[in-house]
């Protein structure tokens, strides 16, 4: 980690571009932030480490999308239908999501910045629900 725990920037070097590796490639991923306004910026960070940087304002991307506490109750829905069906790899969230999903296809969590060490255990127990590493 070379940037401050506020930054999304090191997500940077983890995210390959989407010329390197297409959106269907890529590991079911929940990245996890302390603030709505936090996943808003993930969003723009993995939009340009992945060299498309009008991504993160699309609502239905095919790459990622965020879910908070106060997205829509339609669109709550759709995120976790859409991101269960695999239809886009990478979600952006605070705590609002990981509560009561029982997802087998997640593959990676990430989180950003600092957290409680209890939140950060539900967060991380969202990953190889199916046993599988």
């Amino acid at each position: 980690m070379s940037e401050s725990l506020t930054s999304c920037k090191d997500l940077l070097r983890v995210i390959p571009t989407a010329v390197d590796m297409p959106s269907s490639k890529l590991a079911p991923t929940l990245i996890y932030s302390g603030t709505r306004r936090k996943t808003g910026e993930v969003l723009e960070v993995l939009a340009r480490a992945r060299g498309t940087p009008n991504e993160a304002s699309v609502a239905r991307s095919s790459f990622a999308r965020r879910y908070h506490a106060c997205t829509g109750e339609k669109d709550k829905l759709r995120v976790v239908e859409d991101f269960a069906d695999g239809k886009f790899p990478m979600c952006s969230c605070t705590m609002a999501l990981g509560l009561g999903q029982n997802w087998t296809r997640v593959r990676s969590v990430i989180h950003m910045g600092r957290g409680d060490p209890s939140a950060v255990g539900q967060m991380i127990g969202r990953c190889g629900r199916d046993g599988r590493p």
